[in-house]
């Protein structure tokens, strides 16, 4: 099995071949770091072009935006938080992006959009379960990746494949086994 590579594991670059491996990044988040390069250490800025993983307190620290997927986990979880002891989302995202205010307008949508439109997305997805089930059956963690998955769909967010493949990911991750053919099925009959 390959072993994950670290940060011990980046090697050093030239500065032209750190440059231009700088400019090869995504667009995503070249934009959000090329006028802070000299505030990011070199090693971090090398480990990024070497496709090495960041923990999510580096990315936090240094502002290097988080891709959908890392994202999406942490609206999860914030969601999570609000539906099981009713931490305010707001406050729960906070504390998950370790006290930064600012956050990126897809986390937003995912998080702060989901819990706008809760009520409605809940009695949307009530309507999709079988007959003999209920919304407060289901337990929270589907619940939350339900709200967050309608919204990417409803609202336009992403393509109605990938969230659904993500959703996916998510309950194999997060959830109980057999979890995913149930979310795939409420997601798939959504229009």
């Amino acid at each position: 099995m390959k072993q994950k590579k670290t940060l011990a594991d980046v090697e050093p670059m030239s500065p032209e071949e750190l440059e231009k491996g700088l400019s090869n990044l995504s667009p995503f988040i070249y934009d959000a770091i090329k006028d802070r390069l000299d505030e990011i250490p070199v090693e971090i800025q090398e480990a990024l072009v070497q496709k090495i993983p960041l923990s999510n307190d580096l990315m936090l620290k240094y502002g290097i935006p988080f891709n959908r997927h890392q994202m999406r986990i942490i609206a999860l979880k914030a969601i999570y938080q609000n539906l099981l002891v009713g931490t305010d989302i707001r406050k729960a995202l906070f504390d998950l992006l370790h006290g930064h205010n600012a956050i990126d307008g897809y986390l937003y949508e995912l998080s702060i959009g989901t819990m706008e439109h809760k009520d409605e997305y809940i009695e949307l997805l009530s309507s999709k379960l079988r007959r003999d089930w209920t919304w407060n059956r289901m337990p929270v963690i589907e619940q939350a990746i339900l709200l967050m998955s309608t919204q990417e769909i409803l609202e336009g967010i992403a393509p109605k494949p990938a969230v659904i493949n993500e959703a996916i990911t998510l309950c194999k991750e997060y959830s109980e086994p057999g979890s995913a053919k149930m979310v795939n099925a409420i997601l798939d009959s959504l229009k």
